[in-house]
């Protein structure tokens, strides 16, 4: 059955000559009886064995077995072990973490046998271990755990029973009764045994091989074995692996080092939470946080500020369905009603004269006393003698004019919002309503215009808030046009006679860059201080020294939006020079010209109905990344703070995330790996039972997901409670629906990724170099 045909086994040494273990072994074994292969320590027998059973590779020869010949390649060795195969140690090499059952079956497992109970309580009975079946390794004896290891190689039925010194650990008395046993099954089997106690080889054997420096010095067959009947050896894939036994081992393997495992899965967890806070922080977009407080509130409006001309008209071509107003201005009644609010049935429609007022806002101008003017009579208002309907068509001073009381819509509340609201969310909902909507201008809206000059051209663009002011008079002392004429002292200038259509005054700081001067105000003033006998004081006189040279020449003026972009062009003449203005972006232009600008520049604030969005979460975000416009909500003025906080941390965050994934990558390959080397003799002997690469990856995987639950669990939890504290921090300030960090979907799904991959390297690094061991190899160390 076996035939061993010139069979040499060289060791490499790094410092010495080779060793050579076996010299061209030839012989042939049977197909049963019991062979016993002697030799003193270092004769090559141990080693012979192993090249026998497929544990070891010769660097010679070839090893035959039913007439086929056992290739070097791993995957013919594990079949020829897995199916032909058992294996008797001296050391038993039963795994402590499988009950007695689980150590026998675990060849099956390799194999296509049934696993029955009558099947394995037969084999536990032929070696005297009949219902033994559930005890562990360390409840039995040593001549126990040896008839283990013989049951174990018996329940796969294994053709060739190799026993590497199976009485070395045991007394004389045991020792017999294991010889016995191995005789007994060599009438079926061929058992190999690998002793030096001769004795007991004379006893027993049916043959005897003596070896001395690797050769056959002695081969005597006490008893001739009649040949089988010819068999053939069979080729085919091997079973697949239990997943049970192989999630049993995994989770067995963990229980080493129970302290250490605790405290290096509490670190990974609290490593692995940080790196996704960090993710929380570094995926924090401005539009999130309004989103959450919008939906979660539930309320009806939101609006968008510092929104340019331009982007009004992208963002209505791109949300042709969503109701907007813009700078609280509407059209008609019925886009009031469209929008959400409730009118009263006398309401008119607006004109441009006319206004609509809120429930709200009239009960605050009742209670201040607010002079009306109801046909043609100013009447106080007070709760006894006026209706608000009755104020339809009347007129309420607003702003120092008198505008007529279109319609009325109701209010939620009379005077304010809840009073258990938090103060910046009950200011958002009183503004809504206590704002009036005018047909065509905002009133309240400022305007600043700044201008930036640059050769030849002045470049008009907003401030860095958006808001417009046309109100609002820049303090300046004087300003000159070519005829040296003094236009208007401080405080006191009007324009409307003074400008033609295109013409234009700029301060003394544009006129030099346009034109590339440097000339500072002492150049051209001379400030004099003269009586005046009308006023009978001393009064401030200006007068232009040298001339302005430039004025009367024409320059470009280029209106751009706040992203610099041009979006129109147009000529003016520069018709003067203002000089000590408390501004250097001051211009003054005619009104007419003034007008044509405004649109353009003016940045407008845009009312939005909340259930008119498809996407809410999309819009805003696309506002915010697209638009750059400000999204005003309650959590306005703290996200605002925070953003500058979170700015702040970032850098921080991202080296301690970079320090915290390359201690976890430590910790994750240190713990498993550790594990690996650990067991690798229990690797060497499942390969010794027939287990292929594959299978002893399966077992470390079940290990490394086993080990991965828990991380991931705790990871998750503990990332999201870290959330909700900082979270947390901003509801006890100002509302319990402010969310500015969530855990988001994603870095779950990351977290979990990061640690599976992890995991997963640090298992199979230890474990491919293990595999590339011989089994032989991976037992002894």
């Amino acid at each position: 059955m076996i035939e061993l045909s010139n069979i040499a086994k060289e060791y490499s040494t790094k410092n010495a000559p080779n060793i050579k273990a076996l010299c061209n072994i030839s012989c042939s074994l049977p197909n049963k009886g019991l062979v016993f292969i002697l030799g003193e320590s270092g004769s090559g027998k141990t080693t012979l064995m192993n090249i026998i059973g497929g544990l070891d590779i010769p660097t010679g020869g070839d090893l035959i077995f039913l007439d086929k010949v056992i290739g070097k390649k791993e995957k013919e060795l594990d079949e020829y072990r897995n199916k032909y195969v058992g294996f008797v140690f001296q050391d038993y090499n039963i795994i402590p973490e499988l009950n007695i059952r689980d150590n026998l079956t675990m060849g099956l497992n390799f194999q296509d046998l049934s696993i029955t109970n009558e099947f394995i309580d037969r084999t536990l009975s032929s070696v005297m271990l009949k219902g033994y079946e559930k005890r562990y390794p360390n409840e039995l004896s040593g001549g126990q755990l040896q008839r283990v290891a013989i049951a174990r190689a018996l329940i796969k039925k294994s053709k060739v029973l190799l026993a590497d010194e199976p009485t070395g650990n045991l007394d004389k008395k045991t020792g017999n009764e294991i010889i016995k046993l191995l005789k007994e099954i060599s009438k079926e089997k061929l058992v190999i045994i690998v002793t030096h106690n001769e004795e007991l080889a004379n006893n027993y054997g049916d043959r005897l091989i003596k070896l001395e420096d690797g050769s056959i010095i002695f081969d005597e067959i006490k008893t001739i074995t009649p040949p089988n009947s010819k068999e053939v050896y069979e080729t085919g894939e091997s079973k697949r692996f239990s997943n049970r036994i192989a999630f049993k081992m995994g989770l067995k393997n963990l229980s080493f080092k129970k302290i250490k495992l605790i405290v290096t899965v509490l670190l990974m967890m609290i490593s692995y939470a940080s790196i996704a806070l960090t993710m929380s922080f570094f995926s924090y977009h401005h539009a999130d946080p309004h989103t959450k407080l919008i939906k979660t509130r539930d309320y009806d409006y939101f609006s968008l500020s510092n929104v340019s001309y331009h982007d009004i008209q992208n963002i209505k071509q791109k949300n042709t369905t969503t109701k907007i107003l813009e700078d609280f201005k509407v059209g008609s009644k019925q886009e009031m009603i469209d929008f959400g609010f409730e009118m009263y049935p006398e309401s008119l429609e607006i004109t441009e004269n006319s206004y609509y007022i809120s429930e709200s806002l009239l009960y605050r101008f009742f209670d201040m006393g607010e002079i009306a003017l109801i046909e043609d009579q100013e009447i106080t208002l007070n709760y006894s003698n006026v209706t608000f309907s009755s104020l339809i068509g009347s007129k309420i001073p607003v702003a120092s004019t008198e505008l007529v009381v279109a319609g009325i819509f109701k209010s939620p509340f009379r005077y304010a919002p809840n009073p258990t609201l938090y103060e910046d969310e009950a200011n958002y909902i009183y503004n809504i309503y206590n704002t009036i909507y005018l047909k065509d201008t905002y009133y309240g809206t400022e305007t600043n215009i700044y201008s930036n000059s640059l050769n030849d051209k002045l470049t008009i663009n907003i401030n860095h808030d958006g808001r417009l002011s046309n109100h609002q008079t820049p303090k300046f002392k004087a300003f000159f046009d070519k005829s040296d004429y003094l236009i208007a002292g401080q405080n006191d200038f009007i324009l409307e006679d003074k400008l033609n259509k295109k013409e234009i005054y700029i301060t003394l700081n544009d006129y030099n860059k346009i034109f590339s001067e440097s000339y500072i105000e002492s150049y051209y003033l001379d400030e004099q201080w003269v009586y005046d006998p009308d006023k009978d004081m001393e009064i401030e006189k200006i007068i232009l020294k040298n001339p302005l040279i430039h004025v009367g020449k024409k320059i470009n003026i280029e209106v751009t939006d706040k992203t610099y972009s041009q979006i129109d062009s147009f000529e003016v003449t520069i018709k003067g020079v203002i000089f000590k203005s408390d501004t250097q972006s001051l211009f003054l232009i005619d009104e007419e010209a003034y007008s044509e600008i405004v649109p353009f520049i003016t940045m407008h604030q845009l009312l939005i109905s909340t259930s008119t969005v498809n996407n809410l979460s999309q819009f805003l975000r696309t506002s915010v990344d697209y638009y750059n416009v400000e999204i005003e909500t309650p959590i306005s003025a703290p996200q605002a703070h925070f953003e500058l906080t979170l700015e702040n941390i970032k850098l921080i965050m991202l080296l301690v995330c970079i320090l915290l994934t390359f201690i976890v990558l430590l910790l994750t390959v240190s713990l498993i790996s550790q594990s690996i080397y650990a067991r690798r003799k229990e690797i060497g002997i499942l390969k010794a039972l027939g287990a292929r690469n594959k299978n002893i990856y399966k077992v470390y995987i079940y290990e490394n997901l086993i080990l991965c639950i828990p991380i991931i669990i705790l990871s998750i939890i503990f990332s999201y409670l870290t959330i909700w504290v900082i979270n947390y921090g901003f509801v006890e300030q100002y509302s319990k629906d402010y969310t500015f960090i969530y855990y988001k979907t994603y870095i779950a799904f990351v977290t979990v990724s990061a640690i599976l991959l992890l995991n997963m390297i640090g298992t199979v690094i230890p474990l491919y170099k293990i595999n590339m061991m011989k089994p032989i190899e991976a037992i002894r160390k």
